[in-house]
């Protein structure tokens, strides 16, 4: 027990220092890249700060695994210099009850980062792009979602309207079920129009099934006759990459609702393949970082009167960043729908463990 709360203490160390130094690191290359980017609109150096700020939850979190990484094996490597190791293993500790205790640390600790750091990391990236298109006068998302089917944004010259569907075709090009609610250059409701169907065409909708009415500022009473077609055309500005893009990235919304709106981005005909990948890709966070302690550990802990310690050093470091690389290069592919976001959110990291459990078993045996 003693041993294992030195160790603790020794890794929490390690990792509470690597993980400040790359904090502020990362907060100073972002506030230079955010003065080149915005200090014309800002509205002074504390507004850049503010939206550094609102990065950083987003790095760090992107940081944890390599954060690990370089916790373990300054772990290990100052264990192995002072001869800890030797005098563990002498007391009858093997390796593999050695890294028992970091990785017990990694699991927690990825529990934590996917419960309740993510939260925060959506909470502050959804902060920042509201604070990013308000300095650079952008007119945002056009699409939302609800358990009333999906509701999208249009300007058209001076018309503003809002388009309430039911359900949409997997692209976004035809939507089901449509409602059109045109609001004249005043904000007010001016017509109504509903269509069992509309298909996005180059700068206009195709309706099928139309209804169109016009309605007074009250939006209470019909004005004028009621004009029914079988079709009918609505001019737009959207396109189709429009709606895709503007759909909450999955980084938005936090763990707890995630799932629920999956459920609803499914209900609505959409692909919801993208954040189903983030979904499984956080839920798979503490493989991941237990992975990133045993790459740590596997190829460090060994006395360092054998020597190559720096060969052993640059192995390890450049074995995790292909592991983080891989790992993102299988979240794309599940993103895409290329693989199963299951094997593409669990795959690298499981593999990583076998290997290095191996590896250890084979020193522990040699």
């Amino acid at each position: 027990m003693t041993l294992a709360s030195y160790v603790a203490m020794r890794y929490l160390l390690a990792f509470f220092r690597v993980l400040i130094i790359a904090t502020v690191l990362v907060f100073i290359f972002q506030f230079v890249e955010n003065i080149r980017k915005f200090l014309d609109d800002a509205g002074g150096l504390m507004q850049l700060v503010h939206l550094t700020l609102l990065q950083l939850p987003s790095s760090i979190s992107r940081m944890f695994p390599l954060v690990m990484l370089i916790s373990s094996l300054m772990l290990f490597i100052g264990m192995a210099r002072s001869s800890e190791l030797v005098v563990s293993r002498a007391a009858g500790v093997s390796a593999l009850k050695m890294v028992f205790v970091p990785i017990s640390i990694a699991l927690v600790f990825g529990v934590f980062a996917t419960t309740v750091f993510n939260p925060i990391v959506a909470t502050a990236t959804r902060q920042y792009d509201l604070l990013e298109d308000e300095i650079t006068n952008s007119k945002g998302s056009v699409l939302s979602i609800s358990e009333d089917g999906l509701w999208l944004r249009q300007v058209v010259g001076t018309r503003q309207s809002v388009i309430q569907a039911r359900r949409s075709s997997p692209e976004g090009a035809a939507l089901f079920d449509v409602e059109f609610h045109v609001f004249d250059q005043t904000g007010t409701l001016s017509e109504r129009i509903v269509a069992a169907s509309a298909e996005l065409q180059d700068g206009k909708w195709a309706l099928r099934d139309v209804t169109r009415w016009t309605v007074n500022a009250d939006n209470v009473d019909i004005v004028g006759p009621t004009i029914k077609r079988d079709e009918d055309i609505v001019d737009t500005d959207l396109t189709v990459e429009q709606i895709l893009d503007s759909f909450a990235p999955p980084q938005t919304i936090p763990f707890w609702e995630l799932s629920a709106f999956i459920e609803r981005m499914e209900a609505s005909g959409f692909s919801a393949t993208r954040h189903r990948q983030y979904f499984q890709s956080a839920i798979a966070a503490p493989a991941l970082f237990a992975a990133m302690v045993l790459l740590g550990a596997g190829f460090t802990m060994r006395h360092a009167r054998f020597g190559k310690i720096g060969m052993m050093v640059l192995i390890t470091v450049l074995a995790g960043f292909a592991l983080y690389s891989f790992n993102n290069v299988a979240a794309s592919l599940g993103a895409a729908g290329t693989v199963p976001v299951a094997v593409a959110a669990w795959a690298p990291s499981i593999a990583a463990v076998l290997f290095v459990l191996a590896l250890l078993l084979h020193l522990e045996d040699g």
